[in-house]
């Protein structure tokens, strides 16, 4: 999930890359309060996503990166005979 506070309302682009450099989502907005969940299913590797978020105007830029980690728990139920 992604939360930004955008007062003035200046156009922005969100893209969203893996560990290996290939865009996985990419858009512009110029919503004033901007909040988006991402949900990828397909994710084959473990590793880091990164997300930019760039500003139009100043062409300023800000990354975060963000583990991504795929468990599987399997859940076990034992009856006594």
């Amino acid at each position: 999930q992604l939360k930004l506070a955008n007062k003035d309302g200046e156009k922005f682009t969100v893209t969203v890359k893996d560990n290996t450099g290939s865009t996985l989502f990419q858009e512009a907005f110029q919503d004033k309060v901007f909040d988006k969940k991402f949900l990828f299913e397909n994710l084959t590797e473990q590793g880091t996503l990164t997300i930019i978020v760039k500003a139009a105007k100043d062409n300023a830029t800000q990354t975060f990166e963000v583990n991504a980690v795929t468990r599987v728990v399997q859940d076990v139920v034992i009856n006594r005979l």
